[in-house]
């Protein structure tokens, strides 16, 4: 990519957090301005950093720099027009930087310290000791250095870029998955893109490289969580496919995903927001393609958690509420219902045999009463002693 193309690429990623901040100072931090805006951002950086590996903005005597360059004198006229890099200045912080390990909680905790109060940073203790409390002395280095990528990340990113090669096709652009999330616009990509949906081997291949990209960007949060670029991905090809194309574009995705959904990536899928057109189709044709067992598993692994509750803890009572929403979607589809009802039946046949197993222990530890030893024999009894 050109020195100039990058720039304006880390730019436009600076403007998203820019708005994500600002939104936070201005609107309650549950509103929708706020989630809109935040969430966006997070999928940009997101998308930035798969692309170019880091990103850094750096303050220094020479003025602003990208990736350790100079901007060019129209990106620096632009960057002072953003809030985020008065408060940089302010705080005396001369590094900014991002890598993969980002999640949504510490973007939220970034976010924290571009809309932080004078009294805040006192109160910590400066501005140094106010970085270190949120954990972020990574973010906002004294000094960058070079991170080196471990063998095991990197053969994890490798295998994600192989799985979406595949899923690919060669026919997904990445900036069709960037105009499904409402992050790029364009009349030629939505002409192109939505010729392309209309096949069910182009269109499947379009959905299925969209979900999985989506999919793993949750998975790095290491938490389940509704992410608005899903349900939006969805509502756009609803109104850009034909209706009458839903059914076999569905169940085309459906099955080249069909390989790659292990228990995580089925427990983020179900708990997504399906509800428009497009989305119901491809909710049922994903259940189609799962098999019982690792549903009966993601279901298990709800109820653990609904058990353990999570009192006290904001992030964990987020998730309960999702993942329990998403056990509740699916328990009332067809498939959910059998598994329910294959469920109920097993726990009557295991109470049962459970208290016919009682009852012989107990017909034999009678027996041994009244002198009877030939229950000693029996294994059961024995381990009932």
């Amino acid at each position: 990519m050109a020195q100039g193309d990058r720039q304006q690429e880390s730019l436009e990623t600076l403007k998203l957090i820019n708005a994500a901040s600002t939104a936070l100072r201005l609107y309650p931090g549950d509103s929708i301005q706020v989630i809109s805006s935040v969430e966006k951002a997070y999928l940009g950086i997101k998308s930035y950093i798969r692309n170019n590996k880091l990103f850094r903005f750096s303050l220094s005597g020479e003025g602003y720099m990208m990736n350790g360059k100079p901007v060019d004198n129209p990106t620096r006229d632009r960057l002072q027009l953003l809030t985020f890099c008065d408060q940089l200045q302010k705080m005396d912080l001369k590094e900014f930087v991002l890598s993969k390990r980002l999640d949504r909680k510490t973007f939220r905790q970034i976010l924290s310290v571009f809309s932080a109060s004078p009294d805040q940073i006192n109160k910590a203790g400066g501005n140094r000791s106010f970085i270190s409390d949120l954990k972020l002395t990574e973010t906002f280095p004294e000094h960058y250095s070079v991170v080196e990528e471990s063998a095991e990340e990197k053969e994890q990113k490798d295998k994600i870029n192989s799985i979406l090669r595949k899923l690919s096709g060669g026919y997904v652009r990445p900036e069709y998955i960037m105009y499904l999330v409402g992050r790029q616009s364009g009349k030629k990509i939505k002409h192109d893109l939505q010729q392309n949906l209309q096949t069910p081997e182009q269109g499947g291949h379009i959905v299925a490289a969209t979900a999985y990209s989506l999919i793993q960007i949750l998975n790095k949060d290491h938490i389940v969580a509704v992410a608005p670029a899903f349900s939006k991905a969805l509502e756009t090809i609803s109104t850009h496919l034909d209706e009458i194309h839903y059914p076999k574009v569905s169940a085309r995705a459906a099955t080249l995903l069909m390989p790659y959904l292990d228990e995580t990536s089925v427990l983020m899928l179900i708990c997504q927001d399906f509800s428009s057109p497009f989305g119901r189709h491809f909710y049922d044709a994903l259940l189609a393609v799962t098999d019982s067992d690792t549903l009966t598993k993601v279901l298990a692994w709800i109820r653990e958690q609904q058990k353990k509750g999570a009192a006290g803890n904001d992030v964990l009572q987020a998730q309960l509420r999702v993942v329990t929403k998403g056990a509740d979607t699916l328990l009332a589809t067809p498939r959910g219902k059998q598994m329910l009802a294959k469920s109920t039946a097993d726990d009557v046949l295991h109470q049962k045999e459970r208290c016919q197993k009682e009852k012989r222990v107990q017909a034999g530890i009678t027996a041994l009463a009244k002198g009877d030893l030939s229950s000693l024999e029996n294994e059961e009894v024995c381990s009932n002693l």
